[in-house]
């Protein structure tokens, strides 16, 4: 991560520090709101926390994607309130426990799984899904392709939110945001095998930024287990310059006295979180129609972390968060969430981008794990 950071800066520095100042969809677009790894391959490092003396599962985390069954499951418990039972896809099994410590191993049924340890009046649950007929297949390469008319979409951008830019400070804006895009997109993929390309080529995706406009930031097509690398993913520029001039206070804390870094750093943020997005679409997150190849993911509006599970298992999912996930729903990403900022309030000292939540960050290092 250090690099891409050092990047950053090195960009927004030579854009010049002087004040002057859709949502992204899957398949089925979606009109625009008013971003611990736990692949199957990748070791999960759980830190001890002193024993509470309540019932616990501390292993696997919760809401994570495994790919094999049976699976371990170990926590804690009071050593002499009894022994635990571990129940999973309707069987239950005894647990082994040595003091307050105990394991056992459960067999979970395709899909999602609930898995509950009982002691007694003691309960403790985690989410646990089985995914099948998804396997890892070659690095992922992707390119951007700025298509005509862009730039003068992001100029519109740029003299619509800033107060009085030069003409300088404008084309080095559309620099700036040029550059910074593909360092977030490949922020967003950092961990797997996914690189930027030089060029087109039969495992290439390209992410096509148009000046488009419309009910939609972006779309994609969706790829279960992606296995087909050469797609192409569409970002709508023309949708965020209408969204960001027409409904600026909308997109707080975003001020027209910001530093023209601090509006390149924004839209930059914005375009890079959607273009990861769509790209995710086309890796194949998130299947949601259940019986179909990744119906066992349970995405939902259209392929994306699904908000209702939250409501079924509000303790142990932990698939959508308002935008600060990558692939929740475009309808329900907050615009603050898209410029990287945690509040729509005021600026933060650091900025929050949007990430891939633990499951979609299991399927890709099912997919494109790191060499």
């Amino acid at each position: 991560m250090s690099h891409l950071l050092l990047l950053f800066s090195v960009v927004l520095a030579g854009a010049g520090a002087g004040a002057c100042n859709g949502p992204d969809s899957g398949p089925t677009p979606s009109p625009p709101p008013t971003a611990s790894t736990t692949a199957s391959t990748t070791p999960v490092t759980i830190p001890v926390q002193p024993f509470s003396g309540e019932l616990s599962i501390d292993a696997p985390p919760t809401d994570v994607l495994v790919m094999t069954s049976p699976v371990d499951v170990s926590g804690r418990a009071p050593a002499a309130a009894g022994g635990v039972a571990v129940t999973a896809a309707g069987t239950s099994v005894a647990a082994t426990q040595t003091g307050e410590a105990w394991q056992a191993q459960v067999t979970l049924a395709n899909g999602l799984n609930e898995v509950v340890a009982r002691q007694n009046t003691l309960s403790s649950a985690i989410l646990l899904t089985l995914g099948r007929g998804i396997g890892q297949q070659p690095p992922q390469r992707f390119r951007l392709a700025w298509e005509e008319g862009v730039d003068d979409e992001l100029r519109a951008i740029a003299r619509g939110t800033l107060d009085h830019p030069t003409n300088a400070n404008v084309e080095a804006f559309v620099v700036g945001v040029r550059q910074l895009v593909p360092l977030v997109v490949l922020r967003a993929f950092e961990g797997f095998a996914v690189t930027e390309a030089d060029s087109d080529g039969p495992d290439v995706h390209t992410i096509s930024l148009l000046p488009n406009r419309g009910s939609i930031f972006g779309q994609s097509p969706e790829d279960c287990g992606s296995r087909t690398p050469r797609q192409t993913t569409e970002v709508w520029v023309g949708t965020y310059r209408e969204e960001m001039v027409q409904s600026f206070d909308a997109w707080r804390p975003m001020q027209k006295t910001d530093s023209l870094p601090t509006r390149i750093e924004d839209v930059a943020e914005a375009l890079g979180r959607t273009s990861a997005h769509e790209m995710g679409h086309s890796l194949g997150l998130v299947g949601s129609s259940l019986g179909a190849p990744c119906g066992w993911m349970r995405g939902c509006d259209g392929g994306h972390n699904c908000s209702a599970l939250g409501e079924q298992f509000p303790a142990i999912s932990n698939r959508f968060d308002f935008g600060r996930y990558i692939m929740d729903p475009g309808q329900r990403t907050s615009n603050h969430a898209r410029i990287a900022e945690p509040l729509d309030g005021a600026r933060a000292s650091v900025r929050t981008p949007s990430v891939f939540n633990p499951f979609n960050r299991g399927y890709l290092g099912v997919v494109h794990p790191t060499p």
